[in-house]
């Protein structure tokens, strides 16, 4: 990260966690599930399975105003890595995470009629007891949720170290 500094770092990781996630649930479709909703449901599963992090589902009665999905996560890979290199953070850190989320739910839901993103409200990293995600659509967030929608944005590497440089 401190080579290619925060905004860069962030958007590589969405991007390759988004990739990821939605390959994943794309690869799973065709498994015997019992019903639809549960592959739908299925991604937090998968990244447990992967050893990335611990979910832990909030009943949708709990959940964010408009929230699609909505998950504590417990033993993030990504923070505790981040607290061990770099420190403690100023902000949410777990971006292959999120970007995995949001990746999986997109292929799992749907796009329209906006894309679904996910945002971590909390992290361990900037010294919360657990990390939290939250996944809307995109026209159901609101100025939260820009930084992660640019960094999803862009069509290349290449300008995406163009956006970093500039900022």
């Amino acid at each position: 990260m401190k080579q290619l500094g925060w905004t860069a770092a962030r958007a590589i990781l969405l991007r390759m966690g988004f990739a990821h996630g939605h390959a994943t649930a794309e690869a799973n479709r065709t498994l015997d599930w019992e019903a639809a909703d549960d592959w739908r449901r299925a991604g937090g599963r998968f990244h447990r399975l992967q050893g990335l992090v611990d979910f832990q589902p909030v009943p949708a009665e709990e959940r964010a105003p408009d929230a699609l999905a909505e998950a504590l996560w417990h033993d993030s890979y990504e923070a505790e890595q981040h607290l061990a290199f770099l420190g403690r953070s100023d902000a949410p850190v777990c971006w292959t995470l999120t970007g995995f989320a949001s990746g999986y739910l997109n292929a799992a839901f749907g796009a329209e009629p906006s894309p679904i993103l996910c945002l971590e409200t909390r992290c361990v990293a900037q010294g919360d007891a657990v990390c939290r995600m939250v996944g809307k659509r995109l026209h159901d967030w609101g100025d939260e949720i820009l930084p992660i929608a640019a960094a999803l944005e862009h069509e290349s590497l290449d300008a995406i170290l163009d956006s970093a440089a500039a900022e």
